[in-house]
């Protein structure tokens, strides 16, 4: 019994007439019991103890019936039943049903003049407060009792107010239940922890909720995005970062790592990227990309092409049509010039997902262009396509893209949708993006600076190269260095490789390091310039028959071109 009753005081509580878990005669006290009280439903329909639908009311044949002490029944000092009477004994129970009912099949046991009330808040026996004996109630049909538990259906919980007990509601399908929570679907749209968010009169935890973010996809901004639920200024998929701190989000923003809304000459150009500061960006009255406000000759546009009759050399201080640096007003030699084939890598080893060649033209800018020749379905729709060489980057050959010196590094560079003019006469380069797939073709050609890049006279002979086939990176590493691809996909040759690549291991009596990083670098579809598990679980996969593109790769009818170029 101490665990049901607490002493915080010196003196002992005398308890009596009441239902006590582990009560024993030397307990004291008079008329206690510790049977089960035997409520008729103690978890109610959702069969969890201590919510709203448990039903506390005595059960037939309850210990607890007419087990009462009458004389510990308070004065109605509320006057419940509105008689102006508040002195006398408390007249209802806790559903408003007479407090004091005698149940004629239960002997009395508790204390007083008859009828004797129950323990507990309910009486049993009337708990419609009828006057007529439950019991009696369903034995002549006033009161129906679809749950067979001998207390009246208008006793027993009833969400909806229908007048069906909701047990029954569900029994006899009057109500829907699509969570199977044993609540009726009506009842728990009115539930605040569960909700109608779209008003379709369905619980929202009966609904799709795609990105498992809390908010089914009818109210969700974006379904598929566990981190928003709204698009934001980016849309959805895209995060709403703000690097720069600007509250211009870096989708939105017009110059990055600069303050967008600081802008001194109102010209809409933040000062960070002002060209002209001081004056309007915007106003280039001869179209030479030059600000009127910062340009000595603003009024004078080149009036033709090198190669057309009348050209006229022009006050123009954008244009260098030779690349050497002197304007054309000051410069009489700015005729086009063809450039020099691209020089293949010596070892002429294929790659799954790089091309590999040696610029030319020493001393000269040019462009390099890459022609995707023939690509492998889904990737042939792009067959025929133009993209042009980026600025290359220095990266690591062990770690991370950038090359910390004195790593070992490499050159690699990204494909874009316009030229990009350098002198790239400095050594091998390796070019890797999403359209270099493994089994391809590509023609990569260089054009000077000078020459108008929409004329095929003016590029140089094509340099084609090929990829390997998916998965096939050596042949072996038993001799240093490693083989050239062989037209097979092995785990002691491929897998291995890439994995002593990952681990930047030489492998045991062997005398090379591992193979390079462009060899290697197989995933994702945009090549990461790192070697990890992900690229030899591919190799694995490729070895396994797995064709590719792996199933993460973006497929040809979800693009607008090759690396979103028109």
């Amino acid at each position: 019994m101490s665990a049901q009753i607490s002493h915080k005081l010196a003196a002992v509580s005398e308890v009596n007439y009441s239902c006590i878990l582990g009560w024993t005669a030397q307990d004291g006290g008079i008329g206690n019991i510790n049977a089960a009280p035997t409520f008729a439903d103690s978890d109610g329909p959702d069969n969890i103890l201590g919510t709203i639908d448990d039903n506390l009311r005595l059960a037939a044949g309850s210990p607890c019936i007419d087990a009462g002490d009458n004389a510990a029944l308070p004065p109605d000092t509320s006057d419940l039943d509105r008689d102006g009477n508040t002195t006398e004994p408390t007249p209802l129970d806790l559903d408003g049903a007479p407090r004091v009912f005698d149940d004629p099949s239960t002997a009395d046991s508790g204390h007083g003049t008859p009828p004797i009330i129950d323990i507990g808040a309910y009486e049993h026996g009337d708990c419609n407060g009828n006057g007529i004996a439950d019991a009696d109630d369903i034995a002549v049909g006033t009161s129906e009792d679809c749950t067979g538990n001998g207390v009246p259906d208008e006793c027993e919980a009833d969400c909806n107010g229908n007048t069906i007990a909701d047990s029954c509601d569900l029994d006899e399908s009057t109500s829907e239940d699509c969570n199977g929570n044993e609540v009726p679907d009506e009842c728990d749209l009115a539930d605040p922890t569960i909700g109608d968010c779209d008003g379709n009169l369905t619980p929202d935890n009966c609904q799709s909720d795609t990105d498992t973010d809390g908010l089914i996809d009818e109210c969700d901004g974006c379904p598929y995005d566990v981190n928003k639920t709204a698009p934001g200024g980016c849309g959805c998929g895209a995060p709403d970062d703000d690097t720069d701190g600007d509250t211009v989000p870096d989708c939105l923003d017009i110059c990055a790592g600069f303050d967008d809304l600081i802008d001194s000459d109102s010209d809409g150009t933040p000062d960070g990227c002002d060209q002209c500061p001081g004056f309007d960006d915007l106003e280039d009255a001869d179209g030479d990309e030059v600000p009127d406000g910062c340009d000595d000759c603003p009024y004078e546009p080149v009036l033709a092409e090198p190669s057309e009759p009348g050209y006229e050399i022009t006050c123009d201080d954008a244009i260098d049509n030779d690349c050497d640096t002197l304007t054309d007003e000051f410069d009489s030699d700015c005729l086009c010039q063809l450039a020099d084939a691209l020089a293949p890598e010596p070892a002429a080893f294929e790659k799954n997902r790089y091309l590999s060649f040696s610029g030319a033209n020493s001393g000269r800018r040019t462009a390099v262009r890459v022609t995707l020749t023939d690509l492998p379905a889904p990737f042939d729709a792009f067959d025929g396509q133009i993209m042009w060489v980026g600025e290359p980057r220095e990266i690591s050959e062990n770690a991370g893209k950038v090359a910390p010196p004195p790593d070992p590094s490499f050159m690699s560079a990204r494909l874009q949708c316009t030229p990009y003019y350098m002198d790239w006469a400095e050594g091998l380069l390796h070019v890797t993006d999403d359209e270099i797939v493994p089994g391809a073709v590509y023609n990569v050609q260089a054009i000077d600076c000078a020459c108008d890049f929409d004329s095929e006279v003016n590029y140089s002979a094509p340099l084609t190269i090929t990829t390997s086939k998916w998965g096939d990176v050596v042949a072996d590493c038993t001799t240093c260095p490693c083989g050239p691809p062989d037209g097979t996909v092995g785990i002691p040759t491929d897998v291995t490789a890439v994995l002593d690549k990952f681990k930047n291991l030489v492998p045991p009596g062997v005398p090379c390091a591992a193979v390079m990083k462009a060899r290697a670098d197989v995933e994702p579809n945009l090549p990461d310039w790192l070697v990890n598990v992900s690229d030899v679980s591919h190799v694995l996969d490729a070895f396994r028959g797995f064709a590719y593109p792996p199933a993460q790769t973006p497929q040809p009818s979800g693009w607008i071109g090759p690396g979103g170029c028109p």
